[in-house]
């Protein structure tokens, strides 16, 4: 049985402590924080499936703050601790979305009561296509990019702060490395639609689809004339991507030749179309990536280096699913149910001597 993974916030750390001895570690991953900015950190980085926290940590009123996070997890179960003298508030706090309360100073009886109500709801509690628990992202992102990102690997976590960043940073260009299957385009797109350029198109290019003769018109695009069959203007994927994000991927298939004419390009913020004599200005924001040894292709004389330090002013490195294995459960259990969802079945149960298969398995192709 997967473990629910259960946030618990006080300032007191007694009362922490006290409530973690009674959640069997069996059932229950347990994250702490001791005030609403860490509560409110990890809610949003994390997902979790239960919240407990102290009213005396919040500087508003708790059924405010619970209506609002009902509103943006709307399957957070919510249990407050609160002071025995609180009634008025408690019953508020119900009313605004609360599960149950625990009373302060904390009895062991009640605590176990509450837990079995908790465990009760949690069992009742069906697959969503609105949100999975194992999703490191929010719901509106995973409708935006039309994935979730499922893990709990320090390294995928990593990922998702890089990836942050350079959504705060719209202008810099990103190189995201990887083997096929790692989620490299995932990543792109959490940055396109996580950053100021998210109302613009999103346009991805995979460089090794096109033919070498047609690349320079599909990137910069051609006037009619140009060339046999141009018979009409055509704009190029960085005006159509104007104000937003091209990405491109497989980035070191790139022709040799087109290679310098597209670091002109990010240096520049112009184009000018194939048969054209004006240049034509552009915001064009350029996150590359591949699934080959950038490094080695640029010692070859394979790929240039000027434009792999142009592209690499941020660096997003996709482990394989073989050296995160730890990830590997929740994948399992995700695309199970999943599967499920689409099926409508219930889900299958996974033996533990499948799981050991899972977990012993390279993934070649990895997610």
């Amino acid at each position: 049985m997967r473990k629910k993974a259960l946030l618990i916030v006080s300032k007191r750390e007694h009362d922490i402590t006290t409530l973690c001895s009674l959640l069997p570690e069996t059932k229950y991953i347990l994250h702490k924080a001791v005030t609403t900015e860490q509560m409110l950190s990890l809610l949003k980085s994390l997902s979790f499936h239960a919240l407990i926290f102290d009213s005396d940590i919040i500087g508003m009123n708790e059924s405010e703050l619970i209506q609002e996070l009902k509103q943006q997890y709307p399957r957070l179960i919510i249990i407050l601790l609160s002071y025995r003298n609180d009634i008025n508030s408690i019953m508020s706090a119900m009313k605004a979305g609360a599960l149950d309360f625990i009373t302060k100073p904390i009895a062991h009886k009640e605590v176990t009561a509450v837990i079995r109500r908790l465990e009760s709801t949690l069992n009742q509690q069906c697959f969503s296509d609105d949100r999975t628990t194992e999703s490191l992202i929010s719901i509106s992102l995973s409708r935006k990019i039309g994935k979730e990102l499922i893990g709990w690997s320090e390294s995928i976590k990593s990922n998702l702060e890089i990836a942050r960043k350079a959504a705060g940073l719209p202008d810099t260009t990103v190189m995201i490395t990887g083997e096929s299957g790692t989620g490299k385009e995932i990543f792109a797109r959490i940055i396109h639609y996580s950053s100021s350029r998210s109302k613009a198109a999103f346009v991805p290019i995979n460089c090794s689809s096109i033919p070498d003769t047609l690349m320079e018109s599909e990137f910069f695009g051609h006037r009619k004339g140009a060339f046999t069959n141009a018979i009409q203007d055509k704009p190029g994927y960085f005006e159509i991507a104007d104000k937003g994000t091209l990405f491109l991927d497989e980035i070191a298939d790139m022709d040799f030749r087109l290679q310098a004419k597209l670091l002109r390009v990010l240096e520049e913020k112009k184009v000018r179309r194939v048969g054209g004599i004006h240049e034509i200005d552009i915001d064009t924001r350029v996150i590359a990536a591949t699934n080959r040894d950038i490094k080695k292709l640029v010692d070859e004389g394979k790929f240039r280096l000027d434009l792999y330090h142009r592209l690499n002013t941020l660096c997003i490195n996709i482990l394989p699913l073989r050296e995160r294995r730890e990830d590997i459960p929740l994948l399992v259990d995700y695309y199970t149910r999943q599967l499920a969802e689409k099926l409508r079945v219930l889900p299958l149960e996974i033996t533990p001597v499948a799981r050991n298969y899972f977990m012993e398995y390279d993934f070649p192709g990895n997610v």
